[in-house]
């Protein structure tokens, strides 16, 4: 949440109305994740929205990343000690865990998520073909319809050089407002659209957005990519730890649905790891909601409200008693 307070309570608003839930009628609790990292202003304007404006009688607020591990990913995965890779809007942290607790001092952040990712599709589709400055919405949809994790970038970029005869080149008929609502993928072998259909083409943007994960130096930003950042928070760790660290990956976040980023991880850490020491790396279905599926299953508990602050207790002891 970012610190536009009318926007929050206009949100907040419209979800309690299609609950039909009034947060003042009894005891009531809600689970509200948080950054890693949170702005102390926007926790505090978080936390009177919850308790002041609404009447929440407990909250709480965890990591979205500790949330995440409560949510099994349908694998055998250990959550007692793991790594958490959260790639989402705003950045990717890479984020050890031992007994349900974050190690905040070994935790890393990649200044690359999601919003990144899309304005850099902007920038390039408006530089190369249509001024798309202004339809987020629409390249974001481009991004997670046709972008994917190369498995080898250098070749994948000589194909793209082909031009016509390219065999990743793909078009994106945008939308019309009229018969089609949303933009649609011709796929190889498709009929061709409508004469007046505009067709974005989409060549090597489609593996060099996601590389940006991998190699944020493509755009400047002077950070270790994310297979670097990960060896380097699981080094960092207590020696006794790494083992688990190494099998017990587990990626949530949106940007964990870019077809073979699972697969390339797991080829780039296999040599960084010992030998001994198997790499697995887990992801549920849908990485995008672990984190909201895992506080819902926490919030089941019998013991939730344990974990939670009561508003006398936020008043007596301020934001960081809801963490």
């Amino acid at each position: 949440m970012g610190t536009n307070v009318s926007l929050q309570v206009d949100v907040w608003n419209r979800v309690l109305k299609a609950l039909q839930f009034n947060p003042k009628d009894g005891k009531s609790a809600v689970v509200v994740t948080r950054p890693l990292y949170p702005f102390p202003d926007v926790s505090r304007k978080v936390n009177q929205i919850l308790f002041e404006k609404y009447g929440f009688s407990y909250v709480c607020r965890p990591a979205a990343e500790r949330m995440a591990i409560e949510h099994s990913p349908g694998e055998p995965f250990s959550a007692r000690c793991c790594l958490v890779i959260d790639a989402g809007y705003s950045n990717t942290t890479v984020v050890p865990m031992f007994d349900s607790s974050v190690l905040y001092t070994h935790a890393k952040r990649l200044d690359v998520g999601g919003k990144l990712l899309t304005n850099y599709l902007k920038q390039l589709v408006s530089f190369r073909t249509w001024d798309m400055s202004d339809d987020s919405l629409i390249i974001e949809h481009v991004k997670h319809s046709l972008c994917y994790v190369s498995m080898d970038y250098e070749k994948e970029l000589l194909e793209a050089r082909k031009k016509r005869a390219s065999k990743i080149a793909r078009g994106y008929v945008l939308p019309d407002g009229d018969k089609h609502k949303m933009g649609y993928v011709i796929e190889p072998g498709a009929a061709k659209p409508a004469k007046d259909a505009q067709v974005l083409p989409m060549n090597q943007e489609r593996v060099t957005i996601p590389e940006l994960l991998f190699h944020p130096s493509d755009i400047g930003l002077g950070q270790m990519g994310l297979v670097e950042l990960i060896e380097h928070t699981i080094k960092s760790c207590p020696e006794e730890l790494q083992p688990h660290l190494w099998s017990n990956i587990l990626l949530t976040g949106g940007c964990c649905n870019f077809p073979g980023l699972r697969k390339r991880l797991e080829r780039d850490l296999r040599p960084l790891a010992p030998d001994v020491v198997p790499v697995r790396i887990h992801m549920s279905e849908k990485p995008e909601l672990s984190a909201m599926r895992g506080a819902a299953a926490f919030a089941a508990r019998a013991e939730f409200l344990q974990h939670c602050a009561s508003a006398k207790e936020w008043r007596e002891h301020g934001d960081t008693i809801c963490d």
